[in-house]
């Protein structure tokens, strides 16, 4: 068993968001019945979907079916959203059981409008949790710099003056029952280029990421398809993970050493080494 599987509905986006890594951006998009497809090959291997990799979730056009589907398979839905369209959408959203939410706050950075946005996320949060016992993970980014503490201070004002909270700042804060906001350290995608080292990863183990294509990969880091093992459309997701590459892969984890090129490359496992 997985603890999570991640499922990408598509590289569609709509931000352009620096950080992000450079891709054919809109040019995939996995058709509801291609998600069913996955969602039956896969259901007895985890609890739990995130949909995430690359794109913004909340554009596909058979989001609420796909989300009814998945829980109607008894499959946990974690949503990792830009939350631009939450607004928008939230007449939709309100009626679609998702256990766990990870917004991006720091995409908010540029908006003229930021106080009106987030607040309005902020309520729809409560009426939310009215209804469904849902976690909401408030993300921003690390401050590694003025601009970003600066963008950060004021973030934090809308959010502690709306859930009257006037403790510490810490790393991890418990605003309320289940909405908690974190720090995110900036990371570099992978990529076929740097230092390369070998080292262990849970990639793989505790998770895999199936693209919006169909490949299976060993991370949601992986969307370019590098450490591809199999295809889901092509071949059963039972099939795939018994395959030659994808069991050298784990075995080369417990030994520390990367069978991909790209792990030898991912400066995100050094993340696990204790300093």
């Amino acid at each position: 068993m997985f603890k999570r599987i991640y499922v990408e509905l598509s590289n569609y986006c709509n931000l352009n968001c620096i950080f992000c890594t450079p891709t054919e951006k809109n040019s995939r998009m996995m058709s509801l019945e291609q998600y069913k497809n996955v969602i039956n090959q896969i259901k007895n291997y985890t609890k739990e979907v995130c949909l995430h990799v690359l794109g913004e979730p909340l554009i596909h056009p058979d989001f609420s079916q796909i989300v009814k589907y998945t829980i109607d398979n008894d499959i946990d839905i974690m949503l990792s959203t830009n939350s631009r369209l939450i607004p928008k959408l939230k007449n939709e959203l309100i009626n679609l059981k998702i256990k766990t939410w990870n917004l991006s706050l720091h995409s908010t950075y540029d908006m003229k409008n930021q106080e009106e946005f987030i607040l309005e996320l902020l309520d729809f949060i409560k009426l939310y949790q009215e209804k469904y016992e849902a976690t909401f993970h408030l993300r921003l980014w690390a401050e590694s710099n003025k601009l970003i503490k600066a963008s950060n201070d004021k973030i934090r004002k809308i959010l502690f003056d709306y859930y009257k909270y006037d403790g510490e700042i810490l790393p991890r804060i418990r605003l309320k029952e289940r909405v908690i906001l974190a720090y995110e350290e900036e990371f570099e995608w992978p990529k076929l280029d740097g230092i390369k080292t070998d080292g262990y990863c849970l990639g793989g183990k505790s998770h895999v990421a199936i693209l919006a294509n169909g490949n299976a990969v060993l991370c949601c880091l992986d969307s370019k398809g590098y450490t591809t093992f199999g295809n889901v459309f092509n071949n059963s997701f039972s099939n795939i993970i018994r395959s030659e590459d994808y069991l050298h892969a784990i075995n080369e984890f417990r030994n520390n050493r990367c069978y991909y090129e790209l792990c030898s490359f991912c400066t995100y496992k050094n993340r696990r080494i204790k300093k």
